[in-house]
C-alpha cells in the first residue's frame, strides 16, 4: 500500500521506490536485532539466538551497501533461466536505485531513528510487564528481560512474513514470558495489550488517514 500510495503521488515506477521500502524494514530488523543481542547479553538468556539473528540482520546489509553484487546474481540467474525478461530487468533497477541510498549518514541516521523507537517500545513493555505481574517474583524481572521478549518476539512475527507478523509475534512473545516465571494471566494480558497499544493503534490512525492520503493521490495523478 506504502508503494501504491507514493506511486500514485510522484509518478514513480516500482522499480525506482522499492528501496525505500526496503532501507525502512531493514533499519528496522537491524535495530531490533541490536536492542535485542544487547538485552541477551544483559541477562544471559537467549545469547545464540540473538546472536544468529544479529548476525543475519547485518548480512542483510550488503544488498544496501553491495548491490553491485547481487546485480551480477540477477545477470546471472537471467543467463541461466532466459524467461521473464521485464522482472530480471526491474530487479536491475531497483537494485541499482538501491546504490543511490548507500550512503553512511543516510542510513545511519535511519538506523538512530529505528533504534531510539523501538528501544522506546520495548522499555514501555517492560514497564507494563512489571505492572501486570505485582505481587509475583516476575515483577522483578531486570527491564532487559523486557525489552529482550518484546525485540525476538518481534522479529518472530518478521519471519513469520505475515501483516504485522500476526500469531507468530504473539505465541513466541507468550511462550518467553512464561519460560521467565510470569504467570499466565500476567503473560497474555501483556501480550495483548502491548500489541493492541504498538500494531494496532497504528492500524487504525492508518486506516483514519488512508482516505485522505487516496485522495490527495488521485489529485495528483
Amino acid at each position: 500500500l506504502r508503494l501504491y500510495l507514493l506511486r500514485k503521488s510522484g509518478g514513480h515506477r516500482y522499480e525506482k521506490i522499492a528501496p525505500l521500502l526496503f532501507i525502512d524494514r531493514l533499519s528496522d530488523v537491524v535495530a531490533i536485532a541490536m536492542i535485542g543481542a544487547g538485552a541477551a547479553l544483559a541477562i544471559g538468556r537467549y545469547e545464540l539466538v540473538s546472536a544468529v539473528v544479529l548476525a543475519g540482520a547485518v548480512a542483510a546489509n550488503l544488498v544496501f551497501f553491495k548491490p553491485g553484487w547481487f546485480v551480477l546474481l540477477v545477470n546471472a540467474g537471467y543467463a541461466t533461466w532466459r524467461r521473464s525478461p521485464r522482472l530480471f530487468a526491474r530487479l536491475r533497477v531497483a537494485l541499482r536505485e538501491m546504490g543511490r541510498l548507500s550512503d553512511h549518514r543516510i542510513y545511519g541516521a535511519v538506523l538512530a531513528l529505528s533504534l531510539a523507537s523501538w528501544l522506546t517500545e520495548g522499555y514501555a513493555f517492560h514497564l507494563l510487564l512489571a505492572r501486570l505481574a505485582e505481587g509475583s517474583a516476575a515483577a522483578d524481572l531486570p527491564a532487559a528481560a523486557g525489552v529482550l521478549v518484546f525485540s525476538l518476539a518481534t522479529l518472530a512475527g518478521v519471519i513469520t512474513m505475515l501483516p504485522g507478523g500476526l500469531g507468530g509475534a504473539e505465541l513466541s512473545m507468550l511462550g518467553m514470558l512464561v519460560a521467565l516465571g510470569v504467570p499466565n494471566a500476567a503473560a497474555v494480558a501483556a501480550t495483548a495489550v502491548i500489541r493492541v497499544v504498538t500494531l494496532w493503534f497504528a492500524v487504525v490512525v492508518g486506516f483514519m488517514a488512508l482516505p485522505f492520503a487516496l485522495r490527495q493521490a488521485e489529485r495528483r495523478d
